[in-house]
């Protein structure tokens, strides 16, 4: 069985192992074959991913031609409902710093997509230029391509979330479950002091915060209350309703937003450029998904305000959803 033709139930698999067991790249596999709705692909340089609203992005590192220590990245997005085309900016964390006309977007995009030419194609805005990679960007536009042309059925469900704001408490009396958590620690050491916060409604919302542990720290969240009623701990799900556990993990009693980032990089390496972020509202309905966020490459400099949105819930009276 080549590596290009896994059978259905194991593309997560293989997915998970070319990309995150070493950052592997896919070199040219049959995209209608592929799920991407739901996994990041890599190819060449470049990342693309499609969320559960049905709008699609590709990133590519560029060389840091412009001035900044963050990495500059080019974007490209296509929403489904819209016009034929996709739109292309250049940005560094969240924030634009040029953005291509539709008529410089087409171009790039034919000359991105040639089988032969440069490594590079130079793009230039208001006097700064900025070399876009073309390694794997046919395969890029094939695979969106293939996604377009899926049923409208195959949209995920789209939730709807109210953060609620919460007041941080300052005297404490954590519950005995809650000093209990230490013990799971790797090394049964609470590093952090204990937080918590009161909510509409009288619960409690506390932090139990581990240490020592490199690169990524586990936390572990429960919510008491109101009148006395037992510490539960909370159960986070990603977007496919699978357990997970936080990492880097804290809460911002103005939003009632609670948001975590799990780095791909050696616990050593501090590399802070691959992973998955993912943000939960804290309101009436409980603790629920807003936003899902990936990159599985190491080494781009993309920070998680530029990974790739997989899933995104619509929020009332909410602000931003991202990092």
């Amino acid at each position: 069985m080549s590596s290009g033709h896994w059978p259905r139930k194991l593309w997560p698999l293989a997915v998970f192992i070319r990309l995150v067991a070493g950052c592997a790249v896919l070199d040219g596999p049959a995209v209608d074959a592929l799920n991407v709705e739901k996994d990041i692909l890599l190819y060449g340089q470049w990342a693309v991913g499609c969320n559960n609203l049905k709008t699609c992005t590709a990133i590519a590192p560029l060389d840091g031609s412009v001035e900044g220590d963050d990495t500059p990245y080019v974007q490209m997005t296509w929403a489904d409902g819209k016009a034929d085309g996709y739109a292309f900016s250049i940005r560094r964390r969240d924030e634009q710093i040029a953005v291509l006309s539709p008529e410089a977007g087409n171009k790039l995009q034919q000359d991105l997509q040639q089988s032969d030419g440069p490594d590079i194609v130079r793009v230039v805005d208001n006097g700064r230029h900025f070399d876009i990679p073309r390694s794997g960007f046919a395969n890029v536009v094939a695979t969106l391509q293939a996604w377009r042309t899926r049923s409208s059925s195959t949209t995920a469900k789209i939730d709807v979330v109210t953060p609620l704001p919460a007041v941080r408490l300052e005297k404490l009396v954590p519950p005995p479950r809650i000093l209990l958590a230490a013990k799971r620690c790797p090394d049964g050491h609470m590093g952090q002091s204990t937080q918590a916060w009161r909510g509409i409604g009288g619960q409690t919302l506390w932090r139990a915060g581990c240490g020592n542990e490199g690169l990524n720290a586990i936390s572990f969240w429960f919510v008491s209350g109101p009148q006395g009623a037992p510490a539960t701990e909370v159960v986070f799900q990603d977007r496919d309703g699978q357990p997970v556990t936080l990492y880097n993990s804290w809460f911002d009693e103005n939003s009632g937003y609670l948001r975590s980032e799990h780095y791909f990089g050696h616990w050593q390496s501090f590399t802070e450029d691959c992973g998955i972020y993912r943000n939960y509202s804290w309101g009436v309905e409980g603790m629920k998904l807003v936003e899902e966020r990936s990159m599985p490459q190491c080494g781009t400099g993309i920070g998680p305000e530029g990974w790739i949105i997989t899933y995104r819930a619509t929020v009332l009276n909410g602000p931003d959803s991202g990092p």
